[in-house]
């Protein structure tokens, strides 16, 4: 087991306020203060253009592994935040793999196919 606990979150945001106000509302949830990484990744439509964004807060490689998966699925106007509280264990490679399978349970929840 990896020590480490994961949650993630998912949601629509059509500007830059939007991606704000979600991340601010993501990191009051209960005990998210805690947390050690709040990684995101998000698209955003505009003017038929799309804008990708993202962050690693620490877990270097996580903001990427959140957008590649966006991307393919062809998700927009959406963020995914992946949160983890470390739990002593270094993960190393692994934690790449924690922070895909959280953000393809989100996103195959949207899609209706969780």
């Amino acid at each position: 087991i990896c020590g480490s606990v994961y949650s993630v979150a998912i949601g629509l945001v059509t500007n830059q306020k939007d991606l704000a106000d979600f991340i601010a509302t993501t990191k009051k949830l209960k005990n998210h203060h805690k947390a050690t990484h709040h990684s995101w990744a998000a698209r955003i439509t505009r003017d038929g253009a799309i804008y990708e964004t993202k962050r690693d807060d620490g877990e270097t490689g996580a903001g990427g592994v959140i957008l590649r998966i966006l991307q393919k699925r062809n998700m927009v106007d959406t963020i995914v935040c992946v949160t983890r509280w470390y739990g002593g264990i270094k993960l190393n490679a692994d934690r790449f793999k924690h922070v895909q399978d959280a953000t393809i349970y989100a996103v195959e929840r949207v899609e209706g196919r969780g």
